[in-house]
């Protein structure tokens, strides 16, 4: 797939947190990528991310395709009360991330009972952060170099 063509979508744990202290808690939850707060930022490295965050259940999808937040639970599904528990100890806000890329229309973002059941118990905010890059014709040549 090509990378003018996938959406992502993914669960991420922001906050004021010592990220080593959360991975222990979610023991068996297969991690995407962390930042610690304190650590240099990639771009600018005299900068220092002023968070901490951890990032779960990344998932793509092409143009073609519909968006199913359910995919970046799915690890996650029978932690809850994990979750919940973090909440409550950890300066933490959970997000469920949509970011679409978006060309010639909206691409269908699905949001089934078991991720609205999902978000509601554990108090996840749901976010769609959509980029219009105009017609998939005239940016192709954009993305192949």
């Amino acid at each position: 797939m090509d990378d003018y063509q996938k959406h992502m979508v993914y669960f991420k744990i922001v906050g004021n947190f010592n990220v080593d202290k959360l991975l222990h808690l979610l023991d068996g939850v297969p991690i995407d990528d962390t930042i610690q707060k304190g650590a240099p930022r990639q771009i600018n490295p005299a900068s220092k991310y002023d968070f901490s965050s951890i990032r779960v259940g990344r998932t793509y999808f092409s143009q073609e395709e519909f968006i199913t937040t359910e995919s970046a639970l799915t690890q996650l599904f029978g932690k809850q009360d994990a979750l919940n528990e973090i909440r409550k100890t950890f300066d933490v806000a959970f997000w469920l991330q949509i970011v679409p890329y978006v060309y010639d229309c909206f691409p269908v973002v699905e949001f089934g009972q078991k991720v609205i059941d999902f978000c509601s118990y554990t108090k996840t905010e749901i976010s769609i952060d959509g980029y219009y890059l105009g017609p998939v014709e005239e940016r192709k040549d954009e993305y192949r170099g």
